[in-house]
C-alpha cells in the first residue's frame, strides 16, 4: 500500500502543471547579465531579478534568477556576501525580462542576431528543456517531436533557415517490434524568441506554459548605498563600435571620483572605469561581406564601399557561393543596352530587372582588382560560365579601360582577356573600327571582341547579339547573361 502511495506521489509530481511564476533566466556569477542561457520556472509571488555583485577581487559579476517579491526592496538587500558586496538589484514582471538591468543593456535587438531558442536533446516533456542558445541571424529556433517505442522525446534547437525551408513533416514507419525506427509527431522552425518551447499548437503538450510576449509589466530598481571612500561617477555615452560590419564591441567610461581629495584616478577606485558589450553593424563594404556575417537572401542591398556613402546593388547569395555583387544582368530583353556612353557611365535599368551598374561605380568598386564570373544561359537552357581571378576598370580620365587577367575556367582565356587594355565604347563615343555601332552595344572593344553581353536581345546568328564565338568556330547565343564581382 506504501508503495502504491509512493507511485501515486511520485506521478504526480511529474505530470503536474508548471509553477504559476514567471519563467526566468536563472545564472549565477557571469559577466554580463544576457550572457545568461539557463532558464527557471519561478513559483507563486516571485518575480525575476537580476543582481549585480562587485566581487572580493574588484570585478563585476551577474546573478539572475527567482525571487519573492518582497525582496525587491532596498530595506532588505545585503550589502555583503560571501562573493563581494552587491551594488544593484533589478526586479521585474514578465517571462524572460532579467536578460538587461543594473547598467547591462541586454543582448542586440533583432534582426542582428537570431532568436533565443531553447536547445536540449532527449527530453521526455518540452517544458524541461532549460537550456536556451541566441542562434545565428541565419538560423531559426526548432522543436522536433520523436516516438521510439518507449514513448515521446523532444529535441529542440537552432535550425538553418535553408534546412527550415526545405523541410517537409515526415511520418516514418515502425514494425511491432519498436525497433529503432522512429515516428515525427511534429517538426517545426520559428522565428520568435523562445518560440520552441512547445511542439506546436496542433501537437499540445500538455502542462507546459510557453513564455509570453508580453512586455515588462513592473521594473524596480534598487541602487546599494556604495561603502565610503573613492567611487565611480555616471557612465559617459557609449563610443561607436569597433566594426562597421559585423560584431564588433564598443565601450563607455566613467571617471572615478573622492568626494574628499577631489578627482582620482581610475585605480583608486575599486571597480573598473570601462564597460564594454558587443555591437552589430551592418555598414558592409560589399555583397561579400555582407553574405559573411549572415545575409544569405540575394535582393537590393545597400553597400558602403568607402565606409561613408552608401549605395544600393543587387547580391547574388546563392548559399554555398553567394556574395557577389551584379554588374549586368539581361533576361528578356525588356531594357535595351545600345545607350549612349553617358547612359554607360552612370547605369541604367532596374536592379529588379534588366540593369548595367554603371561604369562609375564599377571602376570605384573594382579597384584593386576583383573576381569577376559570367554566368551565361543559352536557348536551349545549358548555363556556361566564365572566371577571372583579376579585374578592374580604369577612372573616366581613361576612359574606363579594362584590366583582365588570371582565368580560372570557361571557353578559352582570350574571350574576355581579348579584351584587356581597351577602352569602352558606345555609339556616339566609338573606336576606329565602329564597333559600338556594329555590335549594337557599349562594351570595351578592340576589334571587335569574342565577347558581347550587350548586343541585341534575341536568337541571333551574326555578330549584333549576346554571343560568344572565339575562333570563329560557331556563336553562344545567350539568352540570360550575369557579371558579377567579388
Amino acid at each position: 500500500m506504501m508503495r502504491e502511495f509512493i507511485i501515486i506521489l511520485l506521478t504526480s509530481l511529474v505530470l503536474r502543471p508548471g509553477a504559476a511564476g514567471p519563467l526566468c533566466f536563472s545564472c549565477s556569477s557571469m559577466s554580463q547579465a544576457h550572457f545568461c542561457d539557463v532558464t527557471e520556472r519561478c513559483g507563486d509571488h516571485q518575480v525575476c531579478y537580476v543582481e549585480e555583485v562587485l566581487t572580493n577581487s574588484g570585478h563585476i559579476k551577474y546573478t539572475s534568477g527567482c525571487v519573492y517579491n518582497q525582496t525587491c526592496t532596498k530595506s532588505v538587500i545585503s550589502d555583503h556576501t560571501a562573493h563581494g558586496q552587491v551594488t544593484c538589484l533589478d526586479c521585474c514582471q514578465g517571462d524572460m525580462c532579467n536578460n538587461k538591468g543594473c547598467g547591462d543593456t541586454g543582448p542586440m535587438v533583432r534582426p542582428y542576431r537570431g532568436p533565443y531558442c531553447f536547445q536540449c536533446e532527449h527530453q521526455s516533456h518540452p517544458s524541461e528543456c532549460e537550456q536556451l542558445n541566441i542562434c545565428d541571424v541565419d538560423q531559426m529556433c526548432g522543436i522536433q517531436e520523436h516516438f521510439d517505442g518507449f514513448g515521446r522525446q523532444y529535441t529542440s534547437g537552432c535550425r538553418g533557415k535553408l534546412e527550415c525551408q526545405t523541410h517537409t513533416h515526415m511520418l516514418v514507419g515502425r514494425d511491432v517490434r519498436f525497433t529503432d525506427k522512429r515516428v515525427d509527431r511534429c517538426n517545426i522552425c520559428c522565428d520568435d524568441d523562445f518560440c520552441n518551447y512547445a511542439c506546436s499548437q496542433n501537437h499540445s503538450t500538455s502542462g507546459s506554459t510557453a513564455p509570453t510576449k508580453a512586455p515588462i509589466l513592473q521594473h524596480i530598481t534598487a541602487p546599494i548605498t556604495p561603502a565610503p571612500g573613492p567611487t565611480f561617477g555616471p557612465w559617459g555615452e557609449w563610443q561607436p563600435c569597433t566594426r562597421t560590419c559585423g560584431r564588433g564591441w564598443q565601450e563607455r567610461y566613467r571617471k572615478c571620483d573622492d568626494v574628499m581629495n577631489g578627482l582620482l584616478s581610475s585605480a583608486s577606485c575599486s571597480r573598473s572605469g570601462v564597460d564594454t558589450r558587443e555591437c552589430f553593424n551592418d555598414v558592409c563594404e560589399d555583397c561579400n561581406a555582407l553574405y559573411s556575417i549572415g545575409y544569405n537572401v540575394s535582393g537590393n542591398y545597400t553597400i558602403y564601399p568607402d565606409q561613408t556613402s552608401g549605395y544600393d546593388v543587387y547580391c547574388e547569395m546563392q548559399p554555398g557561393s553567394g556574395g557577389w555583387i551584379v554588374l549586368q544582368h539581361r533576361f528578356d530583353g525588356s531594357e535595351m543596352f545600345n545607350r549612349s556612353f553617358v547612359e554607360y557611365e552612370h547605369g541604367f535599368g532596374d536592379l529588379n530587372g534588366e540593369f548595367w551598374l554603371g561604369l562609375e561605380k564599377i571602376s570605384k568598386l573594382t579597384n584593386p582588382g576583383r573576381k569577376v564570373e559570367f554566368r551565361l544561359q543559352t536557348y536551349n537552357g545549358t548555363w556556361m560560365t566564365l572566371d577571372y581571378g583579376n579585374f578592374s576598370v580604369a577612372n573616366a580620365s581613361q576612359q574606363y579601360a579594362l584590366n583582365v587577367s588570371q582565368h580560372i575556367s570557361g571557353f578559352s582565356p582570350e574571350t574576355f582577356e581579348y579584351n584587356s587594355g581597351e577602352k569602352f565604347y558606345t555609339y556616339d563615343r566609338d573606336n576606329i573600327d565602329h564597333c559600338a555601332v556594329r555590335r549594337f552595344a557599349g562594351w570595351w572593344f578592340g576589334s571587335c571582341t569574342y565577347l558581347n553581353i550587350n548586343g541585341e536581345y534575341g536568337l541571333r546568328d551574326d555578330e549584333s547579339g549576346i554571343i560568344e564565338h572565339f575562333n570563329n568556330l560557331h556563336y553562344h547565343n545567350f539568352q540570360t547573361t550575369l557579371m558579377m564581382i567579388q
